[in-house]
């Protein structure tokens, strides 16, 4: 919410080639890369409560950065896709990605 306060935004956009490989710019800031696509699923989640994105935006983001990796989160990825097509609040999308740091 402070960040939209400042900047006059409703929500983020980030390219797709980014929302394959998000550590892109970890790298470009010299920073280490997350170790797993559940470490990259928190940190965004993290943001996306953060600054107040909608569910609807951030499962779509979800949706695309899980992809057809084989598994998230041990399960099948279609499992997990499945899952978050029924996710109806970003406390939903939360529990699903494992973010512990929503208290609504």
């Amino acid at each position: 919410r402070e960040f939209q306060a400042m900047v006059g935004a409703d929500s983020l956009m980030v390219a797709r080639g980014a929302l394959r490989d998000p550590s892109i710019f970890a790298r470009m800031r010299g920073l280490p890369a997350p170790d797993t696509k559940e470490e990259v699923v928190e940190r965004f989640l993290d943001r996306c409560v953060k600054v107040g994105n909608s569910y609807q935006n951030t499962k779509w983001v979800l949706a695309q950065l899980v992809g057809d990796d084989s598994t998230f989160r041990d399960q099948p990825v279609r499992d997990a896709q499945e899952t978050l097509q029924q996710a109806k609040s970003m406390t939903a999308l939360c529990e699903w990605g494992g973010y512990r740091g929503f208290d609504q």
